[in-house]
């Protein structure tokens, strides 16, 4: 992002998206993560609920259990999403 001539914000094209791997002992996920908190909806709800733009959120730690079955179910339902 760049000020403007006007003082207002210009945002660039994207040319990539730097994404961090990380195992899954470093995962921790905070109070109200699953269930949210005061009657909001949960941080993972959000992100599972629709795709943000082009781009859609699967991972087996949103699901809440870490294994081969969340992660082709949280797969199947990032890509229905975004067709």
């Amino acid at each position: 992002m760049a000020q403007g001539r006007a003082g207002g914000i210009q945002v660039f094209p994207r040319k990539g998206i730097i994404l961090n791997r990380w195992g899954h002992a470093y995962v921790n996920p905070q109070p109200g993560f699953f269930f949210g908190v005061n009657g909001k909806p949960a941080p993972r709800d959000i992100l599972r609920n629709r795709p943000h733009g082009r781009i859609a959120f699967a991972n087996t730690d949103l699901a809440g259990a870490s294994d081969h079955r969340n992660s082709i179910r949280e797969a199947d339902r990032a890509v229905k999403q975004l067709l």
